[in-house]
Protein backbone atom coordinates (compact mmCIF):
# COMPACT_ATOMS: atom_id res chain seq x y z
CA UNK A 1 0.00 0.00 0.00
CA UNK A 2 3.02 2.48 0.65
CA UNK A 3 4.48 1.87 -2.42
CA UNK A 4 1.54 2.84 -4.54
CA UNK A 5 1.16 6.01 -2.29
CA UNK A 6 4.54 6.62 -3.14
CA UNK A 7 4.26 6.17 -6.76
CA UNK A 8 1.43 8.64 -6.51
CA UNK A 9 2.72 11.58 -4.94
CA UNK A 10 6.08 10.86 -6.76
CA UNK A 11 4.00 11.00 -10.39
CA UNK A 12 2.21 14.38 -9.00
CA UNK A 13 5.81 15.62 -8.09
CA UNK A 14 6.87 15.16 -11.82
CA UNK A 15 3.35 17.16 -13.48
CA UNK A 16 3.73 20.63 -12.80
CA UNK A 17 2.78 21.54 -9.36
CA UNK A 18 2.37 24.81 -6.89
CA UNK A 19 5.67 23.65 -5.37
CA UNK A 20 7.75 23.45 -8.92
CA UNK A 21 5.21 25.26 -11.48
CA UNK A 22 6.51 23.23 -14.07
CA UNK A 23 7.08 19.85 -12.49
CA UNK A 24 10.37 17.58 -11.79
CA UNK A 25 10.47 15.35 -15.54
CA UNK A 26 13.14 13.61 -13.84
CA UNK A 27 11.01 11.76 -11.66
CA UNK A 28 9.00 10.57 -14.36
CA UNK A 29 11.60 7.47 -15.40
CA UNK A 30 11.03 6.37 -12.12
CA UNK A 31 7.31 7.65 -10.34
CA UNK A 32 5.75 4.30 -11.80
CA UNK A 33 8.59 1.69 -10.58
CA UNK A 34 6.97 1.42 -6.92
CA UNK A 35 3.74 0.68 -8.27
CA UNK A 36 4.60 -1.85 -10.42
CA UNK A 37 6.71 -3.45 -7.64
CA UNK A 38 3.74 -3.31 -5.76
CA UNK A 39 1.19 -5.17 -8.19
CA UNK A 40 4.13 -7.52 -8.84
CA UNK A 41 4.47 -8.25 -5.51
CA UNK A 42 0.75 -8.18 -4.21
CA UNK A 43 -0.40 -11.68 -2.69
CA UNK A 44 -3.77 -11.77 -4.99
CA UNK A 45 -5.62 -9.67 -7.31
CA UNK A 46 -7.81 -8.22 -4.67
CA UNK A 47 -4.56 -5.94 -3.21
CA UNK A 48 -3.17 -5.88 -6.93
CA UNK A 49 -6.80 -3.77 -7.93
CA UNK A 50 -7.15 -2.26 -4.14
CA UNK A 51 -3.12 -0.59 -4.93
CA UNK A 52 -4.81 0.82 -8.49
CA UNK A 53 -7.83 2.71 -6.94
CA UNK A 54 -5.26 4.14 -3.74
CA UNK A 55 -2.96 5.24 -6.56
CA UNK A 56 -5.36 6.57 -9.09
CA UNK A 57 -7.61 8.42 -6.42
CA UNK A 58 -4.33 10.14 -4.58
CA UNK A 59 -2.86 10.79 -7.55
CA UNK A 60 -5.65 12.81 -9.23
CA UNK A 61 -6.14 14.51 -5.69
CA UNK A 62 -2.82 15.69 -5.70
CA UNK A 63 -2.17 16.50 -9.54
CA UNK A 64 -5.92 18.19 -10.19
CA UNK A 65 -6.59 20.04 -7.27
CA UNK A 66 -7.49 22.84 -9.18
CA UNK A 67 -10.72 21.57 -9.79
CA UNK A 68 -11.76 22.25 -6.71
CA UNK A 69 -12.39 25.81 -7.70
CA UNK A 70 -14.83 24.81 -10.41
CA UNK A 71 -17.48 26.87 -8.63
CA UNK A 72 -20.62 25.38 -6.83
CA UNK A 73 -19.83 22.44 -9.12
CA UNK A 74 -15.77 21.47 -7.24
CA UNK A 75 -17.29 18.10 -5.12
CA UNK A 76 -18.05 16.52 -8.22
CA UNK A 77 -15.52 17.85 -10.30
CA UNK A 78 -12.30 16.80 -8.20
CA UNK A 79 -14.07 14.48 -6.17
CA UNK A 80 -16.10 12.49 -9.18
CA UNK A 81 -13.01 12.90 -11.55
CA UNK A 82 -10.47 11.36 -8.98
CA UNK A 83 -12.92 8.51 -7.83
CA UNK A 84 -13.02 7.86 -11.61
CA UNK A 85 -9.56 7.79 -11.82
CA UNK A 86 -9.25 5.39 -9.03
CA UNK A 87 -11.84 2.60 -10.96
CA UNK A 88 -10.35 3.13 -14.20
CA UNK A 89 -7.11 2.60 -12.54
CA UNK A 90 -8.09 -0.42 -10.89
CA UNK A 91 -8.47 -2.36 -14.49
CA UNK A 92 -4.64 -1.41 -16.03
CA UNK A 93 -3.44 -3.04 -12.48
CA UNK A 94 -5.53 -5.88 -12.59
CA UNK A 95 -3.60 -6.23 -16.38
CA UNK A 96 -0.39 -5.61 -14.96
CA UNK A 97 -1.27 -8.52 -12.07
CA UNK A 98 -2.40 -10.98 -14.83
CA UNK A 99 1.25 -10.02 -16.48
CA UNK A 100 3.69 -10.57 -13.31
CA UNK A 101 4.32 -14.13 -14.22
CA UNK A 102 5.64 -13.57 -17.38
CA UNK A 103 8.90 -14.07 -18.07
CA UNK A 104 11.21 -11.10 -17.32
CA UNK A 105 12.50 -10.79 -21.14
CA UNK A 106 8.62 -9.81 -21.93
CA UNK A 107 7.20 -8.83 -18.86
CA UNK A 108 8.59 -5.26 -19.06
CA UNK A 109 7.34 -4.89 -22.14
CA UNK A 110 4.18 -5.87 -22.21
CA UNK A 111 3.51 -3.90 -19.22
CA UNK A 112 4.32 -0.92 -20.40
CA UNK A 113 2.46 -1.12 -23.74
CA UNK A 114 -0.63 -2.21 -20.93
CA UNK A 115 0.29 1.20 -19.41
CA UNK A 116 0.47 3.18 -22.46
CA UNK A 117 -2.92 1.57 -23.45
CA UNK A 118 -4.66 2.15 -20.59
CA UNK A 119 -3.22 6.41 -20.34
CA UNK A 120 -4.78 6.59 -24.29
CA UNK A 121 -7.86 5.23 -23.05
CA UNK A 122 -8.39 7.87 -20.03
CA UNK A 123 -7.90 10.48 -22.59
CA UNK A 124 -10.65 9.92 -24.87
CA UNK A 125 -14.18 9.43 -25.02
CA UNK A 126 -16.97 11.63 -23.34
CA UNK A 127 -15.71 11.20 -19.86
CA UNK A 128 -12.20 11.38 -21.27
CA UNK A 129 -9.81 13.38 -18.91
CA UNK A 130 -5.81 14.02 -19.93
CA UNK A 131 -4.66 15.08 -17.42
CA UNK A 132 -1.56 13.18 -15.16
CA UNK A 133 -0.23 11.03 -17.82
CA UNK A 134 3.22 9.93 -17.39
CA UNK A 135 3.87 11.16 -21.03
CA UNK A 136 3.86 14.50 -19.87
CA UNK A 137 7.22 14.02 -17.94
CA UNK A 138 9.60 15.30 -20.58
CA UNK A 139 7.32 18.37 -21.90
CA UNK A 140 9.98 20.85 -21.88
CA UNK A 141 12.90 18.32 -23.27
CA UNK A 142 12.73 18.90 -27.36
CA UNK A 143 14.55 15.80 -27.74
CA UNK A 144 12.69 13.59 -26.24
CA UNK A 145 9.33 15.00 -27.84
CA UNK A 146 9.17 14.96 -31.24
CA UNK A 147 8.27 11.50 -32.10
CA UNK A 148 4.72 12.28 -31.07
CA UNK A 149 4.70 12.94 -35.06
CA UNK A 150 4.65 9.28 -35.12
CA UNK A 151 3.01 7.60 -32.48
CA UNK A 152 1.02 10.29 -30.52
CA UNK A 153 1.13 10.23 -26.47
CA UNK A 154 1.16 6.92 -26.82
CA UNK A 155 4.53 6.59 -27.65
CA UNK A 156 6.04 8.64 -25.24
CA UNK A 157 3.75 6.72 -22.76
CA UNK A 158 5.19 3.88 -23.55
CA UNK A 159 8.70 5.18 -23.57
CA UNK A 160 8.69 6.48 -20.13
CA UNK A 161 6.85 3.38 -18.44
CA UNK A 162 9.25 1.34 -19.82
CA UNK A 163 12.11 3.04 -17.97
CA UNK A 164 10.02 2.60 -14.69
CA UNK A 165 9.50 -1.33 -15.76
CA UNK A 166 13.13 -2.00 -16.27
CA UNK A 167 14.34 0.12 -12.78
CA UNK A 168 11.56 -2.22 -11.05
CA UNK A 169 12.91 -5.48 -12.33
CA UNK A 170 16.43 -4.45 -11.11
CA UNK A 171 14.97 -3.40 -7.99
CA UNK A 172 12.40 -6.53 -7.24
CA UNK A 173 15.89 -8.64 -7.94
CA UNK A 174 18.17 -7.17 -6.33
CA UNK A 175 20.34 -8.32 -5.00
CA UNK A 176 20.30 -11.12 -6.48
CA UNK A 177 21.11 -8.99 -10.08
CA UNK A 178 19.99 -11.12 -13.21
CA UNK A 179 22.36 -9.12 -15.58
CA UNK A 180 21.92 -11.58 -18.71
CA UNK A 181 18.17 -10.55 -18.56
CA UNK A 182 18.51 -6.95 -17.59
CA UNK A 183 20.53 -6.47 -20.18
CA UNK A 184 18.53 -7.16 -22.90
CA UNK A 185 16.26 -4.40 -21.24
CA UNK A 186 18.93 -2.23 -21.49
CA UNK A 187 19.54 -2.85 -24.93
CA UNK A 188 15.82 -2.38 -26.10
CA UNK A 189 15.02 0.71 -23.50
CA UNK A 190 18.91 2.12 -25.14
CA UNK A 191 18.34 1.63 -28.28
CA UNK A 192 15.01 3.48 -28.48
CA UNK A 193 16.12 6.45 -26.32
CA UNK A 194 18.77 6.44 -29.21
CA UNK A 195 16.26 6.52 -32.06
CA UNK A 196 14.09 9.07 -29.99
CA UNK A 197 16.93 11.21 -29.24
CA UNK A 198 18.21 10.94 -33.06
CA UNK A 199 15.13 11.45 -35.15
CA UNK A 200 14.20 14.91 -32.52
CA UNK A 201 17.55 15.88 -33.63
CA UNK A 202 17.01 15.54 -36.92
CA UNK A 203 13.85 17.39 -36.76
CA UNK A 204 14.88 20.73 -34.78
CA UNK A 205 18.08 20.82 -36.46
CA UNK A 206 16.08 20.62 -40.03
CA UNK A 207 12.97 22.25 -39.15
CA UNK A 208 11.69 22.70 -42.70
CA UNK A 209 11.24 26.30 -45.26
CA UNK A 210 8.40 28.77 -43.62
CA UNK A 211 7.87 31.01 -46.15
CA UNK A 212 4.67 33.05 -44.92
CA UNK A 213 4.19 34.88 -41.85
CA UNK A 214 0.64 35.54 -40.42
CA UNK A 215 0.54 38.57 -38.03
CA UNK A 216 -1.89 37.96 -34.75
CA UNK A 217 -2.97 39.99 -31.43
CA UNK A 218 -3.43 37.81 -28.78
CA UNK A 219 -5.34 39.36 -25.68
CA UNK A 220 -5.53 38.34 -22.24
CA UNK A 221 -7.85 40.52 -20.10
CA UNK A 222 -7.21 38.73 -16.73
CA UNK A 223 -10.74 38.55 -15.21
CA UNK A 224 -13.01 36.20 -13.83
CA UNK A 225 -15.75 35.67 -16.10
CA UNK A 226 -17.72 33.71 -13.23
CA UNK A 227 -17.84 36.80 -11.09
CA UNK A 228 -21.51 38.61 -10.90
CA UNK A 229 -20.18 41.29 -11.92
CA UNK A 230 -18.40 40.19 -14.65
CA UNK A 231 -16.89 42.57 -17.11
CA UNK A 232 -15.04 40.39 -19.84
CA UNK A 233 -15.88 42.57 -22.93
CA UNK A 234 -14.99 45.85 -21.45
CA UNK A 235 -12.00 44.80 -20.65
CA UNK A 236 -10.95 42.71 -23.91
CA UNK A 237 -11.75 46.34 -25.59
CA UNK A 238 -9.85 47.90 -23.60
CA UNK A 239 -7.19 45.81 -23.73
CA UNK A 240 -7.35 45.85 -27.71
CA UNK A 241 -7.21 49.40 -27.64
CA UNK A 242 -4.20 49.67 -25.67
CA UNK A 243 -2.16 46.98 -27.83
CA UNK A 244 -3.01 48.99 -30.85
CA UNK A 245 -1.69 52.17 -29.63
CA UNK A 246 1.85 50.66 -28.51
CA UNK A 247 2.12 48.38 -31.71
CA UNK A 248 1.38 50.67 -34.80
CA UNK A 249 0.46 48.26 -36.93
CA UNK A 250 -2.67 46.05 -38.94
CA UNK A 251 -3.06 42.25 -37.89
CA UNK A 252 -4.29 39.73 -39.85
CA UNK A 253 -6.54 38.63 -36.98
CA UNK A 254 -6.93 39.96 -33.34
CA UNK A 255 -7.66 36.47 -30.93
CA UNK A 256 -9.91 37.21 -27.50
CA UNK A 257 -10.66 34.76 -24.98
CA UNK A 258 -13.53 31.73 -24.35
CA UNK A 259 -16.70 33.25 -23.19
CA UNK A 260 -15.71 37.50 -24.61
CA UNK A 261 -19.08 37.93 -25.72
CA UNK A 262 -21.99 37.77 -22.50
CA UNK A 263 -24.70 36.09 -25.39
CA UNK A 264 -25.20 35.01 -29.15
CA UNK A 265 -23.85 37.76 -31.13
CA UNK A 266 -26.15 37.57 -34.14
CA UNK A 267 -28.96 37.21 -31.93
CA UNK A 268 -28.42 40.60 -29.86
CA UNK A 269 -27.16 43.15 -31.92
CA UNK A 270 -29.02 45.80 -30.33
CA UNK A 271 -27.62 44.69 -27.00
CA UNK A 272 -24.01 45.33 -28.84
CA UNK A 273 -25.15 48.16 -30.35
CA UNK A 274 -25.34 49.78 -26.96
CA UNK A 275 -23.07 47.99 -24.33
CA UNK A 276 -20.77 47.10 -22.69
CA UNK A 277 -20.28 50.70 -22.04
CA UNK A 278 -22.24 54.18 -22.19
CA UNK A 279 -18.48 55.76 -23.38
CA UNK A 280 -18.50 52.97 -26.00
CA UNK A 281 -20.30 49.58 -27.77
CA UNK A 282 -18.93 46.39 -28.98
CA UNK A 283 -20.17 47.41 -32.65
CA UNK A 284 -18.67 50.73 -32.42
CA UNK A 285 -15.38 49.31 -31.33
CA UNK A 286 -15.58 46.73 -34.20
CA UNK A 287 -15.94 49.35 -36.54
CA UNK A 288 -13.18 51.74 -35.20
CA UNK A 289 -10.39 49.30 -35.29
CA UNK A 290 -11.42 47.62 -38.81
CA UNK A 291 -9.82 44.72 -38.41
CA UNK A 292 -11.03 40.78 -38.17
CA UNK A 293 -11.44 39.38 -34.51
CA UNK A 294 -12.24 35.92 -33.47
CA UNK A 295 -14.00 36.16 -30.23
CA UNK A 296 -15.68 33.21 -27.85
CA UNK A 297 -19.05 33.80 -28.21
CA UNK A 298 -22.50 31.41 -27.14
CA UNK A 299 -24.31 30.24 -30.08
CA UNK A 300 -27.57 30.04 -30.92
CA UNK A 301 -28.70 26.27 -31.92
CA UNK A 302 -32.50 24.64 -32.41
CA UNK A 303 -31.89 21.87 -29.32
CA UNK A 304 -30.26 25.05 -27.07
CA UNK A 305 -26.91 27.40 -26.51
CA UNK A 306 -23.66 26.38 -27.77
CA UNK A 307 -20.13 27.10 -26.29
CA UNK A 308 -18.68 28.38 -29.65
CA UNK A 309 -16.49 31.45 -31.28
CA UNK A 310 -17.37 33.72 -33.96
CA UNK A 311 -15.11 35.14 -36.39
CA UNK A 312 -15.96 39.06 -37.44
CA UNK A 313 -15.05 40.73 -40.31
CA UNK A 314 -13.44 43.96 -40.36
CA UNK A 315 -16.86 45.59 -40.71
CA UNK A 316 -18.52 42.84 -37.38
CA UNK A 317 -19.98 41.10 -40.22
CA UNK A 318 -20.20 37.21 -38.61
CA UNK A 319 -18.16 34.92 -41.18
CA UNK A 320 -17.77 31.98 -39.59
CA UNK A 321 -18.33 30.29 -36.17
CA UNK A 322 -17.26 27.38 -34.63
CA UNK A 323 -19.19 25.15 -31.85
CA UNK A 324 -17.03 23.07 -29.21
CA UNK A 325 -17.17 19.19 -29.56
CA UNK A 326 -15.50 17.67 -26.53
CA UNK A 327 -17.48 18.50 -23.76
CA UNK A 328 -16.47 18.96 -20.13
CA UNK A 329 -18.72 15.93 -18.80
CA UNK A 330 -21.39 16.42 -16.45
CA UNK A 331 -20.39 20.27 -16.60
CA UNK A 332 -20.05 21.48 -19.83
CA UNK A 333 -22.58 18.86 -21.41
CA UNK A 334 -24.79 16.83 -19.16
CA UNK A 335 -27.02 14.36 -21.21
CA UNK A 336 -28.62 13.02 -18.02
CA UNK A 337 -30.52 16.86 -17.92
CA UNK A 338 -32.95 14.76 -20.52
CA UNK A 339 -34.21 12.53 -17.89
CA UNK A 340 -36.32 13.87 -15.26
CA UNK A 341 -34.58 11.54 -12.42
CA UNK A 342 -31.27 12.80 -13.76
CA UNK A 343 -32.43 17.01 -13.88
CA UNK A 344 -33.67 15.82 -10.07
CA UNK A 345 -30.62 14.82 -9.18
CA UNK A 346 -28.56 17.49 -10.28
CA UNK A 347 -31.13 20.42 -9.67
CA UNK A 348 -31.71 19.21 -6.33
CA UNK A 349 -28.52 17.35 -5.11
CA UNK A 350 -26.19 19.08 -6.95
CA UNK A 351 -26.77 22.42 -7.46
CA UNK A 352 -25.88 22.55 -11.45
CA UNK A 353 -28.60 21.74 -13.67
CA UNK A 354 -27.02 23.07 -16.62
CA UNK A 355 -25.54 21.97 -20.38
CA UNK A 356 -24.66 23.12 -23.54
CA UNK A 357 -25.26 21.62 -26.62
CA UNK A 358 -21.79 19.90 -28.08
CA UNK A 359 -20.86 20.91 -31.84
CA UNK A 360 -20.94 18.25 -34.92
CA UNK A 361 -18.46 19.89 -37.02
CA UNK A 362 -14.65 20.67 -37.34
CA UNK A 363 -15.21 24.19 -39.16
CA UNK A 364 -11.73 25.67 -40.67
CA UNK A 365 -12.13 29.44 -40.69
CA UNK A 366 -10.11 31.78 -43.39
CA UNK A 367 -8.78 35.10 -43.25
CA UNK A 368 -6.77 36.84 -45.82
CA UNK A 369 -3.06 37.31 -45.40
CA UNK A 370 -0.77 40.14 -46.01
CA UNK A 371 0.54 38.56 -48.91
CA UNK A 372 -2.82 37.79 -50.55
CA UNK A 373 -3.31 34.21 -49.83
CA UNK A 374 -5.89 32.69 -47.50
CA UNK A 375 -4.78 31.88 -43.89
CA UNK A 376 -7.04 28.67 -42.87
CA UNK A 377 -7.28 27.80 -39.21
CA UNK A 378 -8.87 25.38 -36.70
CA UNK A 379 -9.84 26.74 -33.25
CA UNK A 380 -9.82 24.38 -30.10
CA UNK A 381 -11.91 25.71 -27.37
CA UNK A 382 -10.40 25.56 -24.08
CA UNK A 383 -9.14 21.67 -22.84
CA UNK A 384 -9.84 20.62 -26.37
CA UNK A 385 -6.45 21.53 -27.50
CA UNK A 386 -6.01 18.31 -24.73
CA UNK A 387 -7.13 15.85 -26.94
CA UNK A 388 -5.19 14.13 -29.79
CA UNK A 389 -8.17 13.79 -32.07
CA UNK A 390 -9.48 16.91 -32.02
CA UNK A 391 -5.96 18.61 -33.19
CA UNK A 392 -5.96 15.78 -36.24
CA UNK A 393 -9.49 16.51 -37.24
CA UNK A 394 -8.91 20.43 -37.78
CA UNK A 395 -5.41 18.97 -39.69
CA UNK A 396 -6.96 17.19 -41.94
CA UNK A 397 -9.65 19.93 -42.41
CA UNK A 398 -7.17 22.11 -43.53
CA UNK A 399 -5.71 23.93 -40.87
CA UNK A 400 -3.03 25.82 -40.90
CA UNK A 401 -2.46 26.46 -37.72
CA UNK A 402 -4.24 25.90 -34.30
CA UNK A 403 -6.18 29.38 -32.78
CA UNK A 404 -7.22 28.05 -28.73
CA UNK A 405 -9.47 30.06 -27.11
CA UNK A 406 -9.35 29.56 -23.28
CA UNK A 407 -10.64 30.18 -20.10
CA UNK A 408 -8.58 28.94 -16.99
CA UNK A 409 -9.30 32.21 -14.84
CA UNK A 410 -11.27 30.06 -11.94
CA UNK A 411 -8.64 27.77 -11.45
CA UNK A 412 -6.98 30.30 -9.62
CA UNK A 413 -3.38 28.44 -10.15
CA UNK A 414 -0.57 28.59 -12.16
CA UNK A 415 0.32 24.78 -12.11
CA UNK A 416 -3.04 24.56 -13.67
CA UNK A 417 -2.49 26.71 -16.06
CA UNK A 418 0.72 25.30 -17.13
CA UNK A 419 -0.89 21.95 -17.21
CA UNK A 420 -2.90 22.66 -19.84
CA UNK A 421 -0.61 24.55 -21.65
CA UNK A 422 1.79 21.01 -21.57
CA UNK A 423 -0.98 19.93 -23.11
CA UNK A 424 -1.43 22.17 -25.63
CA UNK A 425 2.15 21.59 -26.79
CA UNK A 426 1.92 18.11 -27.91
CA UNK A 427 -0.73 18.69 -30.56
CA UNK A 428 1.96 20.90 -32.45
CA UNK A 429 4.39 18.53 -32.66
CA UNK A 430 1.98 15.86 -33.40
CA UNK A 431 0.43 17.75 -36.46
CA UNK A 432 3.30 20.20 -36.82
CA UNK A 433 0.89 22.80 -36.96
CA UNK A 434 1.61 26.00 -34.74
CA UNK A 435 -0.70 26.73 -32.28
CA UNK A 436 -1.36 30.94 -30.42
CA UNK A 437 -3.32 30.76 -27.72
CA UNK A 438 -5.58 33.66 -26.51
CA UNK A 439 -6.84 32.85 -22.46
CA UNK A 440 -8.63 34.49 -20.00
CA UNK A 441 -5.69 34.59 -17.59
CA UNK A 442 -3.07 32.70 -18.86
CA UNK A 443 -1.29 30.92 -20.04
CA UNK A 444 -1.78 33.28 -23.51
CA UNK A 445 1.44 32.53 -26.07
CA UNK A 446 2.91 31.59 -29.33
CA UNK A 447 3.97 27.79 -29.89
CA UNK A 448 6.06 26.74 -32.48
CA UNK A 449 5.88 23.05 -34.28
CA UNK A 450 8.44 21.59 -32.47
CA UNK A 451 6.46 22.35 -29.38
CA UNK A 452 8.70 25.00 -27.62
CA UNK A 453 7.08 28.29 -27.12
CA UNK A 454 8.31 31.07 -28.49
CA UNK A 455 6.77 33.93 -26.60
CA UNK A 456 4.24 33.92 -23.74
CA UNK A 457 2.37 36.38 -21.51
CA UNK A 458 2.88 35.98 -17.45
CA UNK A 459 -0.25 34.51 -16.12
CA UNK A 460 -2.52 36.31 -13.84
CA UNK A 461 -1.68 39.33 -15.67
CA UNK A 462 -3.66 41.92 -18.30
CA UNK A 463 -2.13 42.21 -21.15
CA UNK A 464 -1.74 41.63 -25.30
CA UNK A 465 0.78 39.46 -27.04
CA UNK A 466 1.93 40.42 -30.56
CA UNK A 467 3.08 37.40 -32.59
CA UNK A 468 4.19 36.84 -36.43
CA UNK A 469 3.94 33.23 -37.00
CA UNK A 470 5.97 31.69 -39.56
CA UNK A 471 3.84 29.01 -41.92
CA UNK A 472 4.31 26.50 -45.03
CA UNK A 473 2.86 27.16 -48.45
CA UNK A 474 2.02 23.62 -48.75
CA UNK A 475 2.18 21.25 -45.38
CA UNK A 476 2.14 18.05 -44.94
CA UNK A 477 0.73 15.42 -43.13
CA UNK A 478 2.49 13.94 -40.28
CA UNK A 479 2.09 9.68 -39.71
CA UNK A 480 0.06 10.30 -36.37
CA UNK A 481 -1.94 13.05 -38.23
CA UNK A 482 -2.87 10.18 -41.16
CA UNK A 483 -3.09 6.74 -38.87
CA UNK A 484 -3.72 8.39 -35.39
CA UNK A 485 -3.60 5.99 -32.74
CA UNK A 486 -2.13 3.55 -34.35
CA UNK A 487 0.28 2.58 -32.18
CA UNK A 488 -2.27 1.60 -29.10
CA UNK A 489 -4.54 -0.26 -31.43
CA UNK A 490 -1.25 -2.32 -32.21
CA UNK A 491 -0.39 -3.01 -28.96
CA UNK A 492 -3.89 -3.66 -27.77
CA UNK A 493 -4.05 -6.60 -30.94
CA UNK A 494 -0.36 -7.72 -29.86
CA UNK A 495 -0.87 -7.99 -26.07
CA UNK A 496 -4.27 -9.65 -25.98
CA UNK A 497 -2.65 -11.78 -29.22
CA UNK A 498 0.21 -12.62 -27.07
CA UNK A 499 -2.20 -13.30 -23.81
CA UNK A 500 -4.21 -15.84 -25.97
CA UNK A 501 -1.05 -17.35 -27.21
CA UNK A 502 0.26 -18.30 -23.75
CA UNK A 503 -2.98 -19.69 -22.28
CA UNK A 504 -2.85 -21.85 -25.56
CA UNK A 505 0.38 -23.34 -25.33
CA UNK A 506 1.22 -23.07 -21.32
CA UNK A 507 -2.12 -24.44 -19.96
CA UNK A 508 -2.70 -26.50 -23.37
CA UNK A 509 -6.45 -24.92 -23.23
CA UNK A 510 -8.31 -26.47 -26.36
CA UNK A 511 -11.40 -23.59 -25.52
CA UNK A 512 -10.90 -20.33 -26.72
CA UNK A 513 -12.95 -18.69 -23.94
CA UNK A 514 -11.01 -15.38 -23.18
CA UNK A 515 -12.18 -15.62 -19.25
CA UNK A 516 -9.93 -18.39 -18.87
CA UNK A 517 -6.90 -16.87 -19.22
CA UNK A 518 -7.67 -14.47 -16.32
CA UNK A 519 -9.26 -16.94 -14.11
CA UNK A 520 -6.23 -18.41 -14.13
CA UNK A 521 -4.11 -15.11 -13.48
CA UNK A 522 -6.35 -13.69 -10.78
CA UNK A 523 -7.23 -16.39 -9.10
CA UNK A 524 -5.10 -19.28 -9.67
CA UNK A 525 -1.90 -18.46 -9.71
CA UNK A 526 -0.07 -17.36 -6.53
CA UNK A 527 2.08 -14.52 -5.62
CA UNK A 528 4.78 -13.06 -7.54
CA UNK A 529 8.11 -15.15 -6.49
CA UNK A 530 11.38 -14.14 -6.98
CA UNK A 531 13.16 -16.90 -6.13
CA UNK A 532 11.55 -19.30 -9.18
CA UNK A 533 11.96 -15.99 -11.74
CA UNK A 534 15.46 -15.88 -10.95
CA UNK A 535 15.96 -19.06 -11.22
CA UNK A 536 14.13 -19.09 -14.61
CA UNK A 537 16.61 -16.34 -16.16
CA UNK A 538 19.32 -18.07 -14.76
CA UNK A 539 18.70 -21.03 -16.59
CA UNK A 540 17.97 -19.59 -19.64
CA UNK A 541 21.31 -18.54 -19.95
CA UNK A 542 22.85 -21.63 -17.92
Amino acid sequence: MALAVFSAVLLSITLPNPLLPMGAGIFGFFSLSPLFIAIYRAPSSRWAILYGFIFGLINSLLSNFWLFFYKGFAWVTLGAASLGIGLLCMSVCAYIFVLRKQRSYWRPLLVCMGWAIYEIGKSNGFLGFPWGLIAYAPHQWPLFTQILDLAGVAGLSFLMALCNAVIAEALMAWPLFPWPSYQAHLKLLGALLAFTFLYSAAHLLFPGKKDRLVNMLLIQQNNDPWDLNDNSLELYQQTVKQALENHYQNFDLIVGSEGILPYPYQQNLMYYDTLPSNEESFSAFVNKIQMPQLVGSPLENKEGEQNGVVLLSATGNVVGSYAKRQMVPFAEYNPLLKNPLGYWFFDTIVGYPFSWVPGKSNHIFHIPGNDGKEISFGVPICYEDAFGWVGRAFTLAGSDIFVNVTNDSWSKTVSAEIQHLMAARYRTIENRRPMVRATTSGITSYIDTHGRIVSSLLPFVRGSLAVQVPLASKQGFTLYTLAGEWLTWAFIFFLHGYLIWYHYVLYGERSWRSLGLFRRALYDAGPFEESQYLTDVLQKYD
